[in-house]
């Protein structure tokens, strides 16, 4: 399948922490991880991810303290590198920065409204962080309100830049939200305002589908150089890869968070967001998961007496990554665990997406305690729980007879309402003062009745399982 191509038009930036360097880092980064399959959630409409293109605006001298000198190219340059990219290239999603002249902006509509490239995120830069230098002139302010704001699916503004959009000063949520309702009302599809601080939190507004929604951080200290570029280069290679706008802001938010947490201190000055820190630390922890289920697989398959456990169905292993948010992030053993004349047999395979139902329960879980990333699936029989409990697990019941009907009739839901509300009924009724060990489904219309063990890895809940089944069978069986 063809690549999809996002386009970055913006500055430069020597130390790399923003303008197009950092934008094309950020590509980069989710190429890498498109071609995996597991970078934003529901990735799996996703081919094989995106590929960075830029077109130059502004040429800088800046580094972590801030900007020293700064040369805007001729419009006719910028004219001459849309063409060129624009001529050869299909543009599925362009991602713009800072234009910084009137004749600039102008370019840029000219192309846009040629091109008719479906996906445009206007992430607008009027200074420069952290020493406050402008970057744009007064005559291109009112161009980009005039003819590129209409053009844009969303614009990123942050509490700063909106104030200087709508004409209003930013003092709290609502203002932020009155500024984004004003930035709205010139023709920007959506708008999402950054770095709005209010009681200790930094909050971004979003006003996605005519609906806001929030999304808090914590304040971090040492600066973020660069996130307003790599957030809005995210959205678009989100909305590029097919995401609707809701998913393509929620994974931009998800991947911002990841690239702050690992920032670097490079220079003198603030430091620097880290778009690589998600693939860096993603992929090792990754490997860590996957030989830890593998270990697990090894373990349970040597062990007779787990074949009794074994649903009709059949078992899986599941485990999570630290911070899951979808099955993609959950290992499982792919086409589950049967009972082969006695003896516990799988294909001997391990990967991330593998497991559905046993996801599901495991996300749910790590709503209540992020430390149970694991799960394993067993048969329910009156004995078999009887040994859960009897070997030191602590239980809770989810009674599925209780599910409301729009629960039962919606796909993927069931599970995961069984789950919460086992935890939340627990805890009500001060039977476990921590999450529980083992859930027991009941039976309802159409459901078998079944077991699940809960832990903080795959090995932990093998364990249980094989302590669970010595304890109902006898150790000399295994």
């Amino acid at each position: 399948m063809r690549e999809k191509v996002v386009l970055v038009v913006g500055g430069t930036d020597p130390d790399a922490g923003a303008g197009v360097y950092a934008d094309l880092k950020t590509l980069g980064a989710i190429f890498s991880f498109g071609k995996n399959a597991h970078f934003f959630a529901s990735q799996k409409n996703c081919a094989l991810g995106v590929y960075g293109t830029a077109v130059v605006t502004a040429v800088l001298a800046q580094n972590t303290r801030g900007v020293q000198r700064v040369l805007y190219l001729p419009a006719s340059l910028v004219r001459a590198q849309l063409k060129s990219i624009f001529s050869d290239v299909r543009i599925d999603a362009v991602k713009i920065g800072m234009l910084g002249t009137r004749g600039n902006v102008n370019e840029v509509v000219r192309a846009l409204k040629r091109s008719g490239v479906r996906h445009v995120i206007l992430d607008p830069v009027f200074s420069a962080q952290p020493d406050g230098k402008k970057l744009i002139e007064k005559s291109a302010l009112s161009a980009m309100r005039k003819k590129l704001l209409p053009l844009a699916e969303i614009v990123t503004p942050n509490a700063r830049e909106a104030e200087t959009l709508a004409s209003m000063k930013i003092k709290n949520l609502e203002d932020a939200r009155r500024a984004a309702r004003a930035i709205k009302k010139m023709g920007a599809g959506n708008v999402i305002v950054k770095g709005v601080r209010e009681k200790g939190e930094v909050v971004d507004v979003a006003l996605v589908g005519g609906e806001f929604h929030l999304f808090r951080k914590k304040i971090v200290s040492g600066g973020t150089h660069g996130g307003g570029c790599v957030f809005a280069s995210a959205l678009a290679a989100n909305l590029a890869m097919g995401k609707n706008t809701g998913e393509a802001v929620r994974g931009a938010e998800e991947f911002i968070d990841d690239a702050i947490a690992g920032r670097k201190r490079i220079g003198k000055g603030v430091k620097v967001v880290n778009p690589l820190a998600r693939e860096m630390v993603y992929e090792g922890e990754r490997g860590r998961v996957i030989k830890n289920l593998r270990r697990a697989l090894s373990l349970v398959e040597g062990c007779g007496n787990f074949a009794k456990l074994i649903p009709e169905i059949g078992t899986n292993i599941g485990y999570a990554l630290r911070g899951a948010k979808s099955e993609n992030d959950v290992a499982g053993v792919v086409g589950r665990i049967r009972n082969a004349r006695g003896m516990p047999k799988s294909l001997g395979i391990v990967d991330f997406g593998a497991s559905s139902h046993v996801a599901r329960m495991i996300l749910e879980m790590m709503r209540f305690d992020k430390g149970r990333r694991a799960a394993v699936n067993i048969a329910f029989s009156p004995e078999i729980l009887r040994a859960c409990k009897r070997s030191g697990l602590r239980v809770a019941v989810a009674d599925r007879e209780k599910e409301p009907g729009e629960i039962s009739e919606t796909e993927g839901r069931s599970l995961s309402w069984a789950t919460r509300e086992a935890v939340k009924n627990a805890h009500k009724l001060r039977k476990l003062r921590t999450a529980p060990d083992c859930i027991h489904y009941t039976a309802s219309l159409g459901k078998e009745p079944s077991i699940v063990l809960f832990g903080s890895d795959a090995l932990d809940v093998a364990r249980k399982a094989i302590r669970v089944a010595n304890f109902l069978y006898g150790a000399r069986n295994r």
